[in-house]
């Protein structure tokens, strides 16, 4: 993507306060302090890069106040100075519509936040998430932003069956 002018940041890294069965990244029930600069260095960085669009996705930070809206929030507002659009990976933020709001009101170019799976093999794969708060963290956006992109992935070929499979669609 960055021949075309795209990068993907991870934020809140490099650990992780949940344990899902699909990802690598370290877990800690209590991870180090983030750097509060990180909004900062990212924006300079993808400006510096000459950047048209950016990614953000981070580790999932149920430690931090928000868990973690707030860099969001401000990444994409100071990208927004630079002219970079952003499309945000969001964790669930446990269920806080304050960050959802937070994020909302920064108004990024899509909010995309997985499933990952159908409801009935979710407690595998999401160690500390739940289905229901996904779908809602989504229908959230759908109904405060509807004109916002909003996407969401999900992983098969883990035991799930056809019609679980429709369900979901």
């Amino acid at each position: 993507c960055y021949t075309r002018g795209e990068l993907a940041f991870l934020m809140l890294a490099p650990h992780c306060t949940r344990k899902c069965g699909f990802c690598r990244i370290s877990t800690l029930n209590s991870p180090a302090a983030v750097d509060h600069y990180e909004p900062e260095k990212i924006a300079a960085m993808a400006n510096e890069l000459m950047l048209d669009y950016v990614v953000l996705t981070s580790t999932t930070r149920d430690d931090l106040p928000l868990a973690g809206a707030e860099f969001f929030s401000r990444t994409i507002s100071l990208l927004k100075v630079h002219g970079i659009q952003s499309e945000v990976l969001i964790p669930d933020f446990s269920g806080q519509r304050k960050s959802f709001e937070l994020v909302a009101a920064a108004e990024p170019a899509v909010v995309a936040h997985n499933l990952e799976t159908v409801s009935g093999r979710y407690e595998q794969y999401r160690q500390g998430g739940d289905w229901r708060r996904s779908w809602a963290l989504l229908r959230w956006f759908r109904n405060h932003r509807p004109r916002l992109i909003i996407k969401t992935s999900i992983m098969v070929g883990t035991g799930e069956t056809i019609a679980e499979l429709y369900r979901l669609f």
